[in-house]
């Protein structure tokens, strides 16, 4: 009893701190604020895993999003890349920092890969496609396909009196071209999957992708991506059938059949999982996080209190 007495005046002893501009404190109340700084300290570092675990959650949603719909529609793998990219622009840095570790194994996966050059001289070859002129009214393969799919614009009843006779030519132009592109980029896998659809598409009489614009702005929108720039030409087939000039059996995975798949399989999922554990890892920090919060507020309140207390006594002392 003695003992508890001698602390319990120790405890009340005040400390002076007028020499620093502080008001003076009782032994018992530094030992709160020492305390409480302590936590508030630890708290503040591992409060910023709060905002990572929320930034991670959503990563790990929409890579989870991005294989669910690569599964669910194969022909859309490549269109789904550009868009994955596109949602990560305005991402935080961390967010776009797992963005540059995916596209890392992306490029693994399908290479090799074009260029920024190789894909400013395939957009080049699109424009080219596009201008080539055939037929007795040297109308261009733009003209064509407009000429084709807008079957009541009378800027084009001329050229369509003369496509019965000479459409069976013109499609047999339209498929050398296509071979001649395929040809000067036989190694790139993603150039050979787009321009296969084309051809598949012309094989069946289908020419009216010539028709859309966006085939004027590949390299307008490969020079918008970070990175993936390729994947432009899955954005161009989306919309091939997105305006119903092809349709999603053209732009089938063919020879490259294995490599898709394993892309599917195996990259894509192996991903994801290290980044679910990842998020695993930030969720335990931010229940650690919710703990301290807990005792940082305990301890503010247990200030307050004492605060209280002394302020009480020093009154009925006077």
């Amino acid at each position: 009893h003695g003992l508890e007495r001698s602390l319990t005046r120790l405890k009340a002893e005040h400390v002076d701190f007028a020499g620093w501009g502080l008001r003076s404190r009782t032994i018992e109340e530094l030992i709160a604020e020492t305390r409480l700084t302590s936590t508030w300290r630890l708290w503040r570092n591992q409060s910023r895993g709060i905002e990572r675990s929320a930034t991670m959650k959503l990563v790990v949603e929409m890579f989870k999003e991005f294989h669910e719909t690569m599964a669910r529609e194969p022909e859309k793998t490549i269109y789904s890349l550009y868009t994955l990219e596109q949602r990560f622009k305005e991402a935080p840095s961390e967010a776009q920092g797992f963005m540059l570790m995916f596209s890392d194994r992306v490029e693994q996966a399908f290479s090799p890969n074009p260029s920024e050059e190789t894909m400013v001289r395939f957009a080049a070859d699109m424009v080219r496609l596009a201008n080539t002129t055939y037929g007795t009214k040297g109308r261009t393969f733009r003209d064509w396909g407009r000429a084709r799919r807008h079957h009541k614009w009378a800027v084009y009843d001329s050229l369509r009196e003369t496509m019965p006779a000479e459409e069976d030519g013109f499609l047999n132009c339209l498929q050398a071209a296509l071979v001649e592109i395929l040809g000067k980029y036989k190694e790139y896998v993603v150039i050979q999957w787009f321009v296969n659809g084309m051809l598949r598409s012309a094989d069946e009489g289908g020419y009216t992708f010539l028709g859309i614009d966006e085939l004027l702005n590949v390299e307008m929108r490969c020079s918008e991506k970070r990175v993936l720039g390729w994947s432009t030409v899955g954005w161009l087939g989306y919309q091939f059938m997105l305006y119903e000039t092809a349709s999603p059996k053209h732009f089938v995975t063919g020879k490259t059949t294995a490599l898709f798949q394993q892309f599917m399989t195996r990259t894509t999922p192996g991903f994801h999982f290290q980044l679910s554990e990842f998020s695993g890892v930030l969720a335990a920090q931010e229940r650690k996080v919710a703990d301290l919060q807990s005792k940082l507020l305990a301890g503010m309140v247990t200030l307050v209190l004492s605060s209280v207390s002394v302020a009480v006594k020093a009154r009925a002392g006077q």
